[in-house]
């Protein structure tokens, strides 16, 4: 008869060892994974802000977003410089084309054909750079000022661009930092009134250059007199040109008042000026 642990020894498995190595390996995978699991729990339960990676990739792509503002305000900026320094260049011509025409006209006066062939090439150059000039004051928008406006508006005239060149004034006014640079705008506005026939308007407009210092006092009595005698007489020279006589020989009179206060040799000039306007009357208006 066999002996009891002989007999137990039979029953238990050959491959026991082995199955019993595997099952501990299995074991370690197990807990592994759970140990992954955990610290990918804990690690989501945090805030995104204390997360390392997190946090270093929010800064990553805050760097990029602000160096790419930051390139593109200085493309702008560097934009908008070419833009002022191109228009700068334009107003600078436009300004020097007026001068040229009439020392061609000067210059070629027995020579008719001569002087109206420059004559248009001129007028033709005058029309591309207004052009020219008006692309580029609405491309810079409020980064104009009064005095390029007042210039590109004056360009725009002379090319027959009348809508464009009254929008140019209008902004001139309006942009204005001095007297100077308004009382310009208006009188000028004044006188496009005046050749439309809206007379009120012309009117209005005159006023308000007569009360420019209102808007930008200077407390300078002299300058402000002989402000006024130049609107005075531009403002005789409209009426006039409106076939207004009598209203034409009161601005005379009215600029003729700022005259008396005026040193020489400053009321010696705008004496010879009044009186060239008050010729230009008689000879437009003649007696009766």
């Amino acid at each position: 008869m066999l002996d009891e642990s002989e007999t137990h020894a039979e029953r238990i498995p050959s491959d026991s060892t082995s199955t019993l190595a595997q099952f501990q390996t299995d074991l370690r995978i197990l807990k592994a994974e759970v140990d992954s699991l955990q610290i990918h729990v804990l690690s989501a339960a945090k805030p995104w802000y204390l997360q390392i990676s997190t946090l270093v990739s929010v800064i990553a792509l805050a760097f990029s977003f602000g160096t790419t503002y930051v390139s593109h305000q200085h493309t702008a900026q560097q934009d908008q410089q070419a833009a002022r320094a191109a228009l700068r260049a334009l107003l600078q011509r436009v300004t020097a084309l007026p001068k040229e025409n009439f020392e061609l006209f000067e210059k070629y006066q027995g020579k008719p054909t001569a002087a109206s062939q420059l004559s248009s090439m001129i007028n033709g150059e005058n029309t591309i750079l207004a052009t020219q000039a008006i692309e580029l004051v609405n491309e810079l928008g409020d980064r104009v000022s009064s005095s390029e406006l007042f210039a590109a508006s004056n360009a725009a005239g002379q090319a027959g661009m009348f809508q464009d060149a009254a929008r140019l004034l209008e902004l001139a006014d309006a942009r204005a930092k001095n007297f100077s640079d308004a009382v310009a705008a208006l009188r000028v506005r004044a006188a496009q009134a005046y050749n439309l026939h809206d007379l009120s308007t012309g009117q209005r407009l005159f006023n308000d250059a007569l009360s420019v210092f209102s808007r930008f006092p200077v407390g300078n009595r002299d300058l402000e007199e002989f402000t006024h005698f130049y609107t005075e007489n531009f403002w005789a020279q409209a009426e006039m040109n409106a076939g207004r006589c009598q209203e034409a020989a009161l601005h005379i009179q009215a600029a003729a008042e700022y005259t008396k206060n005026l040193m020489e040799p400053i009321k010696g000039q705008v004496t010879a000026i009044l009186n060239e306007t008050r010729t230009a009357v008689s000879q437009r208006c003649p007696p009766g």
